[in-house]
């Protein structure tokens, strides 16, 4: 899979989650849905609990935004 799937996949997903179960709950339950997919770009462990535990929606897609802009 290649990284801009991924990235679009995540993105997707949290808006999802965001719209059905709103910002708060959404986005933590989405953060376990992330770990998964984050894997296999081998995060140090620092910017993996910036990840997993960003309160803020906003945050967490500026992270996502920031994390691929590096990949590519």
């Amino acid at each position: 899979i290649q990284p801009s799937e991924v990235k679009e996949t995540l993105l997707y997903q949290l808006n999802s989650m965001l719209d059905y179960y709103g910002r708060d709950r959404g986005l933590v339950l989405f953060r376990k849905y992330a770990k998964r997919l984050l894997e296999p770009y081998n995060l140090e462990r620092s910017q993996l609990i910036d990840f997993l535990t960003t309160q803020d929606p906003d945050r967490f897609i500026l992270n996502i935004e920031g994390l691929f802009a590096q990949i590519y």
